[in-house]
């Protein structure tokens, strides 16, 4: 009975609850009328509302088809289609009084209403496609490879860094980097659709973005820990928007050839070979959460009453998350934690597709806007692409961005050079229309109308040649750096004696072989004594490691050894064996010590084969040498004059200069 009694009440409530809400949103005269109503009728109800729902709809679809009788109208009566907009632009904001920023702000394939400056898009990808600009882009591929950057000089937006430029060949299709820009409203610059606060950003983000937005290539060398978050937010901006004002040109250009099927198909060319027109180069899965993370937040935030929907989001967490069974990483290192947190699976192709309700994840390559990948994952899709005949999938590229790319090295840098290998390369896709693709991917010279940016710790002589070779933009290219002071500074052993050999040799190629027999004929005789026991001797290349531990095996030296393949048993034992002085001198990889970044104990001595590729590794493993006086330790470093990058970073620009110049072929650091 208790239970039959609780039962009604609560029906009672739920019945009253609803039946007030519905007084509240549609009232009548009668109320009690209306409760009764709504507790006999609610199939009524759902009838009703469909049939509202219905109604609706008729009327919008009468709307559109009236819009649609109107546009004819006009068509027939000569006027153009700049002149429609323009003229349903001036009664929009004479009906509305909405402010539209005035006509330069306004775009005829935006919405009207919407706000964007599309000039430097419409210059690059408008104004460059006609047939007699190929010959120019023939030109540029031929002259460009030849070039190499300028004199260095203060960059003009960005306080404290230098640049060094190669200038645009084709100057009617550029606007160029200025401070004016840079202090303009970036809100402005950015398509509608996307979600950014309007409010002014740093000096720094704000004068890398009109480098950005200027489409000229950027080699950024200047990435840390400090700016990276920085770097990330403004060229998936730049990525979103170039994406979004590409992808708006096509809707419109898809209505007209709807409207008018015998329309003149030249003035629609507006697409390459393949639909993806952006490539993300990463390093590792979490720099692809943190990537998607930050597009979400910019194209699928709340704008309104519309929002886009991120899917296979969860799919996506699970993969690109941390796994179960990694731990976090613990070490005092903050640019250490900061490249190894999260999930660092190098092998990964990710294809993004932008809807007009929604951002999905998981899209098949060949029908992505967007592709994010690391070079190891690409190069296996692309290969199996080509196995199976299929199309090329990047050879419709307008941005490639490559972040993180000093961490390449570290992994294969091959695996890079292949993808810029195989970009803009003639193909065909079946998700394309070939009478509306570009005049210069006809002729195979895409290449020169694609934005390159590369954001690295450091300049390489592989990323060097990587800009130089493959970055033949037609807007020209700009590295962007800063004077070296040097990691030698802060080396904590005021008394350490460091000794700087500078190899005599001729050419690149004889390089190696010369720093082997000084190894081999000055260096091993004193690393069998007694008094030079302790000694760590650091070996940046792998293929130099193999070579010194067949030679040493070969003539019985004791030696202890550590690589990036050595398993953890092997790795406890040879650091026991040094530790304790059964085994006088350890080979030790750079490769390794970027993975894991150990403490070596009992360091005495250590020799550099040669300069590390990261310069704080030199002050690092040199601080790890025991105990505060080191008197009688010693730091011997191997270099050549073709290492005056890996040189300049560790003793500083100006120091680098007059070592490579000296007639004196050792100099001494304390």
């Amino acid at each position: 009975i208790c239970f039959k009694v609780l039962v009604v009440r609560m029906t009672e409530r739920k019945k009253a609850k609803v039946t007030k809400r519905w007084i509240e949103e549609d009232p009548l005269e009668d109320g009690a009328a209306n409760e009764d109503k709504h507790l006999t009728s609610t199939q009524s109800d759902k009838k009703q509302r469909r049939k509202e729902r219905r109604e609706k709809n008729k009327l919008e679809k009468a709307k559109l088809a009236e819009k649609k009788k109107d546009v004819e109208d006009l068509e027939e009566e000569g006027m153009t289609r700049n002149d429609k907009e323009n003229d349903l632009h001036e009664e929009v904001e004479s009906d509305d009084g909405a402010d539209m920023g005035g006509e330069e702000m306004w775009h005829p394939v935006l919405k009207a209403g919407d706000k964007c400056t599309m000039e430097r898009y419409d210059l690059r990808f408008m104004t460059m496609n006609t047939e007699d600009k190929v010959s120019l882009l023939k030109n540029v591929a031929e002259a460009l490879p030849k070039m190499r950057f300028g004199a260095e000089k203060e960059s003009p937006i960005l306080r404290h860094y230098m640049e060094s430029s190669v200038p645009s060949m084709a100057k009617e299709s550029l606007i160029e980097p200025n401070k004016l820009s840079v202090s303009e409203n970036m809100k402005e610059k950015l398509h509608p659709r996307i979600h950014f606060e309007n409010v002014a950003p740093a000096p720094f983000p704000a004068g890398i973005f009109e480098y950005f937005d200027s489409y000229k290539d950027v080699y950024f060398t200047e990435r840390t820990s400090k700016n990276s978050r920085q770097l990330r937010s403004m060229y998936m901006l730049h990525l979103a928007n170039h994406l979004l004002k590409a992808r708006s040109y096509i809707i419109q250009h898809n209505k007209l050839l709807e409207a008018n099927p015998d329309m003149d198909e030249e003035t629609c060319r507006d697409q390459g070979y393949t639909r993806a027109k952006a490539l993300l180069i990463l390093p590792y899965r979490h720099s692809a959460l943190l990537a998607v993370n930050h597009l979400t937040k910019l194209l699928c935030a709340r704008d309104g009453l519309k929002r886009r929907q991120l899917r296979n989001r969860k799919r996506f967490v699970v993969d690109y998350g941390v796994p179960d069974d990694q731990a976090e990483p613990q070490h005092p290192n903050e640019e250490y934690l900061e490249t190894f947190k999260g999930n660092v699976d190098d092998y990964f192709v990710l294809g993004v597709a932008i809807k007009n309700l929604s951002v999905n994840l998981y899209q098949r390559l060949d029908t992505s806007d967007l592709i994010i990948a690391s070079p190891l994952g690409l190069k296996t899709a692309l290969q199996k692409a080509k196995e199976t005949g299929k199309s090329n999938f990047i050879s419709g590229m307008e941005l490639v961005i490559v972040d993180q790319a000093d961490a390449f090295h570290m992994q294969n840098i091959d695996h890079l050079k292949y993808i810029f290998d195989n970009l803009n390369e003639v193909t065909l896709s079946t998700e394309v229309d070939i009478t509306r693709i570009r005049y210069w991917c006809h002729e195979g010279v895409a290449n020169c109308m694609r934005q390159t940016l590369l954001f690295s710790a450091f300049s390489t002589p592989e990323l060097n040649a990587l800009m130089r070779k493959s970055c033949l933009n037609v807007a020209g290219k700009v590295h962007i750096y800063k004077p070296r002071t040097g990691t030698i500074q802060n080396v904590a052993h005021m008394n350490l004696s460091q000794v700087f050999v500078r190899l005599s040799c001729s050419s690149h190629v004889d390089v190696a072989q010369v720093r082997f027999d000084h190894f081999v004929k000055a260096l091993l005789p004193l690393l069998s004594s007694d008094t030079n026991a302790h000694t760590l001797v650091v070996v940046p290349s792998y293929f130099d490691f193999v070579r010194l531990r067949n030679h040493l095996r070969k003539s019985r030296t004791k030696f202890a050894q550590i690589c990036e393949y050595t398993s953890g048993p092997n790795v406890s034992r040879a650091r026991s064996d040094f530790f304790h002085g059964r085994k006088p001198f350890l080979l030790y990889t750079e490769r390794y010590h970027y993975h894991n970044r150990p403490a070596i104990r009992n360091i005495k001595h250590i020799i550099f084969y040669e300069l590390p590729l990261y310069p704080q590794y030199y002050n690092e493993l040199i601080n790890m040498i025991s105990g505060t006086d080191a008197t009688d330790a010693t730091c011997t470093v191997l270099y050549s004059v073709f290492e005056g990058d890996r040189l300049a970073r560790v003793v500083g620009t100006e120091r680098a200069k007059s070592m490579l110049s000296s007639e004196s072929s050792k100099h001494l650091f304390t």
